[in-house]
């Protein structure tokens, strides 16, 4: 939102931090150049304001540290909530939450450009619960890019944030701070365009600056009128990203310098620290440093940090290896990245690391193989899997010189976890081989475990459930006599998932059992993960009460602590356990927030749904649909996704009379071979029903299918209705009937299939009770509302409230042009003529 002035932009914040008190918390996003006047600007509004202040800010240190913010807010408070290295994240941003909100506070976060990613989800955790409280949240700083840009972005389409430019010095504005100098306003506006830090900078130098002048002369002119002593306790600032500690400087300096320095205005004195005014003038002093001075100050701030009792690692980690420390940046950066991956700022973990790993050369092999691999473990977690191979690569090539079998061997089982997320499957497998046979020559160690683990994760993927209980059962007594919990979590989610179609019951206690490893150890994404997988499990087996369960349970913890990938994937498959149930309206909505997700496997469950209702209700784009999820399945490799795609897609032939399509035989052939007597039955079904298999073809004797399925195949359509009306699934139910000669049944199932609004199937089994003599048959006529997407029928609500387009905008969080465009829709598919209309026709009771 842009204003025209620094008083009207104060005024605004004032309006926004009262409303905050009366009706709700508030997010501000104060958005402006490097050097604009942010900082002053928060000083003057946090100046007048009554309620209790946090103010912190973020550092450009090269890697942040982890929740910095938060160590300047306990300094205004008596008692605050402490980090440590047991702490639970989820647990200490409540307890930050409950401090934060416990009374009318105005919190600042300044710098926000610099913030690492565990401040970024700690304010996106904090914005998302404001909104029944009386804080707001001010966050200031330059327009951000990376993963602080994302959550920015995210942000500012909240409904509670308020978004501002901060607006260059006006004219007027310049003029007080120009009385007694030889600059004129103008002179002042033209050179600088309003910047408060060049003016002020500009109008302290004196008149020895032209409007020709940039920062760094300046700066140095500045710098040429101290004393030698000052100007070097300013330099040794300078190389001090924020602030420095005041007892640092007197150790190098003696007082006199320091004061001498502090009076030029460059340094600013606060609670026993020292920094400059603004971090440009800190960077253009730096900028006047040789090499050789740059990296005799760092050694000397560095031999200070380490002297310290309490020690700051990723600041001693910085300027080690800016002094040349090779020892210190290795030791001390694996430490940071430690502390941020416990802190859950993986991004900075690797960015920690992968500066580390330039000092890679001047350490010991092993000392070198052992930072390859943990700089590899940092970049797979933030994605970055070709480059995390890369130094895999490198390790494994290491600890083969070494001759550390052990070591080589877990390795090598990473190794063959990024071919596999990179899709490049033989690589992988010849890879995973390698791994065993390394592991066979240091057995019982963790290298061993690693390999086991892989493998029964791959035959998971497979579809090989008997061959992925084998290995998973002795990776869990592997992990339990090597006492690693992390890797006995994942083995009895593999063995757990391995296990629904044979032993249901077996399936959720090990599966629960794995969960309670990972809560064990405070590993909240796998324990998403296990979630899931009871969920998505439960669903397959169409279970629905408990996969709805788990789904949900998994949906809200997800959200509490912001784990977005999991999230997607247990929505897709709430979609799907939707679909199933017949609740085809909400699988709509839920498919659609998903089927774009980065999460491969989230976006195939998403575009199988959709591609799934499209067929059945007829829709024209119902090929493409089809095409389009096939496709997403594919991408993924795993049985679990490409069966049900195919499924989807054979039904399209059947509705269509188009041929069937040459991979379903090998799917359905895959199905057999895995033991997966759903995705048997129903391919089976179905290729059945399209004419590709005989009810005396071969391959559909003595198989494996489930029960529902094994009647529909047998004929018995009594049976089969009865059973699928148990398990709530209404589609296949009807169809079950549809499929008998009973003239009742036939009829039940055309009312069924209307109410459903699956069109083809309810004409065609229409079309058969005629053919069987039927009379009297009444249909249901599909409402308008059916013809609506999950969007419309969002837009159609925000319609019946009054809302104009550009309310409807933001609620959804679109452009007004979009908003538009579904406004336009709405109106055409209900064939009216108006807004007030479409809101009317609701009211009068038709809501679909």
């Amino acid at each position: 939102m842009a204003v025209a002035s620094r008083s009207a932009l104060l005024s605004a914040l004032h309006e926004v931090i009262d409303a905050s008190r009366t009706d709700g918390g508030r997010v501000v996003l104060l958005v402006g150049e490097a050097g604009i006047g942010k900082t002053t600007l928060l000083g003057g509004l946090l100046a007048e304001r009554e309620e209790r202040v946090l103010r912190g800010t973020c550092e450009p240190l090269a890697t942040a540290r982890p929740l910095l913010p938060l160590h300047d807010w306990s300094r205004h408070l008596d008692v605050s909530p402490a980090w440590t290295d047991d702490a639970r994240r989820h647990e200490f941003f409540e307890a930050w939450l409950d401090v934060v909100t416990a009374e009318p506070t105005v919190a600042v976060v300044d710098d926000l450009q610099w913030a690492d990613d565990a401040t970024a989800d700690l304010l996106t955790f904090l914005a998302r619960r404001l909104a029944d409280s009386p804080t707001t949240l001010v966050l200031a700083g330059r327009r951000p890019s990376g993963r602080i840009g994302e959550v920015v972005a995210h942000l500012g389409r909240m409904p509670i944030t308020t978004s501002y430019d901060v607006p260059p010095l006006a004219i007027e504005e310049i003029a007080p701070l120009t009385a007694g100098t030889d600059y004129s306003p103008s002179d002042v506006l033209a050179l600088t365009g309003g910047n408060a830090f060049y003016a002020t900078e500009l109008l302290r130098s004196g008149t020895g600056a032209t409007v020709s002048s940039s920062l760094s002369s300046v700066v140095l002119e500045r710098l040429h009128l101290m004393t030698d002593a000052a100007v070097a306790v300013v330099e040794m600032v300078s190389v001090v990203p924020g602030r420095t500690e005041l007892s640092l400087l007197l150790a190098h300096h003696d007082a006199a310098a320091v004061d001498a320095a502090v009076a030029s205005d460059f340094l600013q004195v606060s609670d026993e620290t020292v920094a400059f005014g603004h971090e440009l003038a800190r960077g253009a002093v730096a900028d006047t440093l040789g090499p050789g001075r740059a990296r005799a100050l760092h050694r000397q701030v560095l031999a200070a940090l380490v002297a310290q009792p309490t020690q700051d690692t990723a600041a001693i980690a910085f300027h080690a290896d800016a002094a040349g420390d090779h020892d210190r940046a290795v030791t001390f950066g694996v430490r940071a990245a430690a502390a941020a991956t416990r802190a859950g700022a993986h991004g900075d973990a690797a960015s920690q690391l992968e500066r580390v790993l330039t000092h890679r050369r001047h350490v010991p092999p092993a000392r070198s193989a052992e930072t390859l691999i943990q700089g590899a473990d940092a970049l797979a977690r933030v994605g970055r899997g070709e480059d995390a191979l890369a130094l895999q690569i490198e390790a494994v090539d290491l600890l083969t010189d070494l001759g550390n079998h052990d070591l080589l061997a877990e390795t090598l089982a990473n190794q063959h976890r990024s071919l596999l997320t990179a899709a490049r499957h033989e690589e992988a497998e010849a890879v995973l081989v390698q791994a065993e046979r390394t592991a066979s020559r240091a057995p019982g160690g963790m290298g061993e475990l690693h390999a086991k683990v892989r493998r029964a994760y791959l035959e998971m993927l497979s579809g090989h459930d008997a061959a992925a209980r084998e290995r998973g059962r002795e990776a869990i007594a592997a992990a339990d006599r090597l006492d690693c919990p992390e890797l006995g979590a994942v083995a009895h989610n593999v063995v757990g998932s391995s296990s629904w179609t044979s032993d249901p019951a077996e399936a959720e206690r090990l599966l629960r059992a794995g969960l309670q490893l990972a809560m064990s150890i405070g590993d909240d994404t796998h324990a998403a993960t296990i979630m899931v997988n009871l969920g998505s499990g439960a669903a397959s087996i169409r279970s629905h009460s408990l996969a709805r369960h788990w789904l949900e349970r998994c949906l809200r913890w997800c959200e509490e602590r912001d784990i977005p990938s999991t999230d997607h994937y247990a929505m897709a498959w709430l979609a799907r356990v939707d679909l199933q149930a017949g609740d085809w309206r909400s699988a709509t909505t839920r498919a659609q927030r998903c089927r774009d997700s980065s999460f491969a496997a989230a976006s195939a469950v998403a575009g199988g749904v959709l591609a799934t209702l499209a067929v059945r209700r007829g829709d024209a784009d119902a090929g493409a649909l089809v095409t389009d999820s096939w496709s997403r399945a594919v991408l993924t490799g795993q049985l679990q996704h490409t069966w049900p795609a195919m499924a989807t897609w054979l039904e399209h032939a059947h509705a269509t009379g188009a041929a069937v399509p040459e991979e379903a035989v090998a799917v359905f052939a895959e199905a057999v071979a895995c033991d997966q007597p759903w995705a048997a039955g129903e391919l089976a079904w179905r290729l059945r029903r399209a004419g590709a298999l005989s009810p005396e073809d071969s391959r559909l004797v003595a198989i494996d299918v489930a029960g529902p399925w094994a009647a529909m195949l047998a004929g018995d359509w009594s049976s089969a209705g009865r059973q699928w009306n148990q398990i709530g699934c209404p589609l296949e139910a009807a169809l079950a009937r549809a499929a008998s000669e009973d003239l009742d049944a036939v009829r039940a199932a055309v009312s069924s299939l209307d109410d459903l609004g699956a069109a083809p199937e309810a004409e065609a089994a229409a079309e058969k009770f005629v053919r069987l003599g039927g009379r009297g048959l009444a249909r249901v006529t599909t409402s308008p509302l059916a013809a609506l997407t999950a969007r419309e029928h969002e837009t159609l609500d925000l319609l019946r409230g009054g809302r104009s387009n550009r309310q409807i905008a933001r609620a959804l969080g679109i452009s007004e042009k979009t908003a538009s465009v579904h406004v336009s829709n709405v109106i055409r598919k209900l064939g009216v003529s108006s807004r007030t209309e479409a809101a009317l026709l609701v009211d009068g009771g038709d809501r679909g």
